[in-house]
């Protein structure tokens, strides 16, 4: 039971009544420190522990010896950090093994704010009163926090934990991006014995010597299907896609389909079951696999409708014992399931197709999974792959080995197929096979101790190198930077007489066009006024989200450059150190996640680090005999450090080649990574603009303008400017709402009705509040319409989905009162939201729509009649 926060004087008094009224005479008298105690025991609050956190062991020196406040301070500091205790206090410590500065300097009086505070005066008097042992249980045990301004400011006690849900959903990661670069060889689905597939599903049962009794059973399923996968002559399967695939890739339902061919296949027929748990099983593989890309499906959906007491391979016996051995058979049939969805099939899917999202420019839906056959694949990636590697790679000296010292400087490939093209992404090796660390583990504190700090301070410098210039360019990361820029220009200049123009253009292949040359250069630029022996500290701490009701967490990164190498606990930045494994264990790993940590770096340690990055970054591509590329020009676009520098290059390349735009007050260039966007009243300097991005300057730094893709807005009035995804009119720069399509939406079968009916209300409540996010961009009339249009498509979604609307609810009922409150809800939420920033008579107007359209839409519909009736009911509609 979670125990509530008292006062710190609360706390004492029934602590120890005696202490307490010695405390209170102390502040009566109006002693020494007797003010600074009296603030202590009103504005600390103190959450006491459950009784199982009582009674920890301590050291005797902290119990009973006779140690001065600011020594026992310093020496339970030292005792909470080498025993690794969670405590507030040694957050901003760090661990001697991590540490790299010598033991006696594992903490220093500035580091910590917490420690600093508890050295004020006022805890010194509460330390000489109250009993040794008490004082240690409350820094120790209890947790205390100080109200601040907005929040409460923890001071000691374990740390809140902010440890996430596990995902409670089956992934398709393993499916997605396996390219196979010979299948004709493939001839077999599994290589494992049937013992390290049990080990898949239960992973417990490895540590036992012999296998369960309980699990007997289900292995011998594994080792019938291991049999029937050797018999299977999967050529013929292979054979058969290519018949049936055409150029965009084989239809995911017939995917599915041969997919469950093979399972029934390879599967005994004790393994489903019963016929209607193998029917409700392939429905569900088929939802799995055809469903769009952005939807997931719930780990408990899958057993939904199934006979537990079919599956034979459950259990000892064939009949269920108790409840316990019920909810033990009904976990294990949960665990084999989803290591069927999300083991076996991604493993048969990615043995004959490769599945990726599906081009942004292809006629079909975006949103859904490609399947190109493996064979079809190749035969269109080969050649692109040997023109790809002679423009921009070379063979690597060490071929296909990966170098020791440069294990996590390594990717492997990763094709993106585009409209008439593929992208090229380098996806960082997460470490070597077999280490003692897990290889996530070891790229964790890789990405953390040098890339994370690295990239932080190349961020911090480049701000501070335009911070500096008298004019800059608008920095956007994004769709919402771009819009809040737009809305500015907007405000700051008045409509010209001939409307505004626009222009817009991109770069071909950023990332491996760019001029490494450049790339140094422009960072020895923002290092250039500090000396050579500079050296930046880079703190980063985890704090509590803004939002007071969640537990979520924020990173917080400071960058302080500073000559006074004791002024911070640092750790100087080793890269060596983490290739090699030496003195790592797991528990760093999770000293890492809970405790703050500030990294020391030096001037010579960033620039080399970042040639290293462009120099010696390594790809592997498995090709008839696997070779390892480095990269002749540009950088490997996905690896961790290739984002900063393509924004650093294209920043100085924005203020060297298009500097002229910022003479100009009429006129603003906005570039999200490649991508420009000119917005000026003269249509002379769309021209200008795009002379300059076709320069032989533009391209020294990697930047070659793409034709294809470039477009001037003209004089027409019912033009349309498309940028990223938005749509704008050039003569007005209003932001054109570009409403869903009928269909877009979908009720999902997996989901029960009421998330059904959020998820159709989160699609209409977050454009109505971006609609007033951007309302500067549109009229009220605009907005108006746009919104009618979405509370059309949810409708008519509805009407369309009925059948399955009504499965999901109890009764009919209670399908229809819920959609009669769900559009309740809409309306009463727009009518306030609008209310805030338009006239009432817009308001009156919106409302008059959305029940006129509700009423249009349902009244003479048989089933959702009801609702109009309901709904005109409730909000007492004329």
């Amino acid at each position: 039971m979670r125990q509530p926060n008292e006062k710190l004087q609360d706390y004492l008094s029934k602590l120890d009544p005696v202490c307490y009224a010695n405390i209170k005479e102390h502040i009566r008298l109006d002693l020494q420190y007797s003010k600074q105690v009296a603030f202590l025991l009103a504005n600390v609050y103190v959450k006491c522990p459950n009784r199982s956190a009582l009674g920890r062991k301590v050291p005797n020196n902290l119990k009973e010896g006779s140690l001065e406040y600011v020594e026992f301070l310093n020496s339970m500091i030292s005792y909470l950090i080498s025993t690794k205790k969670d405590n507030v206090l040694v957050k901003e410590y760090r661990k001697g093994l991590v540490n790299a500065l010598s033991p006696a300097n594992l903490f220093s009086p500035h580091v910590s704010f917490r420690s600093n505070y508890m050295k004020l005066p006022g805890w010194q008097y509460l330390y000489n009163v109250m009993k040794r042992e008490s004082f240690l249980h409350l820094l120790i045990d209890c947790c205390g926090y100080i109200l601040a301004s907005e929040s409460m400011v923890q001071l000691f006690g374990p740390s809140f934990s902010f440890s996430r849900n596990s995902s409670n959903r089956v992934s398709r990661g393993r499916m997605m991006y396996k390219l196979q670069r010979e299948p004709e060889k493939m001839c077999r689905i599994f290589t494992k014995s049937s013992h390290d597939l049990l080990n898949e599903i239960v992973p417990v049962a490895s540590k036992q010597k012999r296998t369960p009794k309980r699990l007997r059973q289900l292995q011998n399923v594994l080792k019938t299907m291991l049999i029937n996968d050797r018999k299977m002559d999967y050529s013929v399967t292979r054979s058969k896609i290519q018949g049936i695939s055409s150029v965009t890739g084989t239809n995911p339902s017939v995917v599915a389909m041969i997919v469950i061919e093979i399972l029934t296949s390879i599967f005994p027929s004790s393994f489903w079951g019963s016929t209607t748990n193998r029917i409700s099983l392939e429905s569900k593989i088929e939802m799995f696999i055809t469903s769009p890309r952005s939807e997931s499906m719930p780990a408990n959906y899958i057993q939904e409708g199934m006979s537990l007491n079919s599956f034979t391979w459950v259990g000892r016996s064939s009949r269920t014992t108790s409840r316990q051995d019920f909810d033990s058979r009904k976990n294990l049939v949960c665990q084999v399931l989803n290591w069927l969805l999300s083991n076996v099939i991604c493993r048969i899917v990615s043995q004959f197709w490769y599945v990726t999202q599906r081009p942004p420019n292809s006629n079909s839906d975006c949103d859904y999974l490609a399947f190109y056959p493996h064979s079809a694949l190749n035969y269109l990636l080969d050649p692109w792959i040997r023109k790809y590697t002679l423009k921009y790679l070379r063979v690597s000296t060490y071929g296909g080995a990966v170098q020791k010292g440069k294990l996590l400087n390594s990717g492997r490939l990763r094709v993106l197929p585009k409209s008439d093209d593929f992208r090229f992404i380098c996806v960082p090796l997460r470490g070597p096979e077999g280490s003692e660390l897990r290889t996530e583990d070891t790229y964790y504190l890789y990405a953390k101790n040098i890339i994370g700090p690295i990239r932080d301070l190349l961020y911090h410098k480049l701000r501070k190198f335009l911070k500096h210039r008298s004019k800059k360019h608008a920095v956007c990361m994004s769709n919402e930077d771009v819009l809040r820029e737009i809305i500015t220009y907007k405000s700051r200049n008045a409509k010209p007489a001939g409307g505004y123009y626009m222009a817009k253009f991109d770069m071909t292949k950023c990332y491996d066009n760019l001029d490494q040359g450049k790339i140094m250069e422009c960072v020895r630029r923002l290092f250039q006024d500090d000396d050579d022996t500079a050296e930046y500290f880079v703190r980063e701490s985890v704090r509590p989200s803004s939002s007071k009701n969640s537990s979520s967490q924020r990173r917080v990164v400071r960058v302080i450059e500073s000559d006074s190498v004791e002024s911070l606990d640092a750790r100087l930045i080793n890269p060596s150190r983490i290739h090699s494994h030496e003195g790592l264990t797991s528990e760093d790993i999770r000293y890492e996640e809970r405790y703050g940590s500030t990294t020391r770096i030096t001037k010579k340690q960033v620039l080399e680090f970042v040639q290293e990055h462009i120099r010696n970054a390594t790809v592997i591509i498995n090709e008839k005999v696997p070779k390892s590329y480095t990269r002749t020009q540009g950088v490997f676009q996905g690896f961790p450090l290739s984002a900063v520098l393509c924004h650093i290059v294209y920043t100085a390349m924005m203020h060297d080649i298009f500097g002229f735009i910022l003479d100009d007050s009429k006129s603003v260039l906005l570039r999200v990574v490649d991508d420009f966007l000119l917005v000026t009243s003269k249509q002379d300097m769309c021209f200008r603009t795009l002379k300059a991005a076709r320069s032989s300057e533009a391209e020294s730094y990697g930047a070659f303008f793409n034709s294809s893709k470039s477009t001037v807005s003209g004089q027409c009035l019912d033009e349309e400017m498309h940028f990223l995804g938005l749509k704008f009119s050039p003569q007005s720069l209003e932001f054109i709402l570009d409403p869903p399509k009928v269909g877009e939406w979908g009720v999902i079968d997996s989901k029960p009705l009421r998330c059904n009916l959020q998820i159709l209300k989160n699609h209409y409540l977050f454009r109505l509040r971006s609609c007033i996010s951007h309302r500067e961009l549109y009229s009220a009339s605009m907005m108006i319409e746009y919104l009618i249009h979405i509370l059309e498509v949810i409708l008519k979604t509805m009407k369309r989905d009925q059948t399955t609307l009504v499965l999901k609810g109890d009764r009919e009922e209670q399908v229809l009162d819920q959609i009669s409150r769900l559009l309740l809800e809409l309306l009463y939420e727009s009518e306030r939201v609008l209310t805030l920033h338009y006239e009432l008579k817009q308001v009156a107007t919106f409302s008059l729509k959305f029940r006129r359209t509700v009423f249009l839409q349902l009244a003479s519909h048989g089933f959702f009649n009801p609702v109009c009736i309901a709904f005109k009911a409730l909000s007492n509609a004329p």
